[in-house]
């Protein structure tokens, strides 16, 4: 399987609610406008790559260090997007409303553009 083509339905519950823990306290959905066009991309952020390594294997994507030292994973994609959601957001605390409603107004920012 691709990087960036992975079964997230496999994750254990356990596992599920790991990596919503992280994704509650250091993580987000990131939605910009490029060449027209409405993108969105789910990210996360520490200090050290290896709970990030964890997302990748899990869910594809790329880990990289920014401007700031700082390490970062993330993965793009509307449908990618929904995915995560779908089996981490049952998991979410704090952020589960917010994502809801970011993937909501995207999608009706992508209606919009393929008019």
């Amino acid at each position: 399987m691709s990087p960036n083509k992975r079964d997230i339905s496999e994750l254990t519950p356990a596992a599920r609610g790991y990596l919503a823990g992280f994704f509650d306290a250091d993580g987000g959905l990131q939605v910009w406008e490029e060449d027209g066009y409405p993108r969105i991309r789910v990210a996360v952020t520490q200090a050290t790559p290896e709970v990030l390594y964890r997302f990748q294997a899990a869910f594809g994507g790329s880990v990289f260090r920014d401007k700031d030292y700082m390490y970062r994973w993330h993965r793009g994609g509307y449908e990618f997007v929904k995915q995560f959601n779908d089996e981490l957001g049952p998991h979410l605390l704090v952020k589960k409303e917010r994502v809801n409603a970011e993937l909501a107004q995207f999608a009706r920012k992508s209606a919009r553009v393929r008019k």
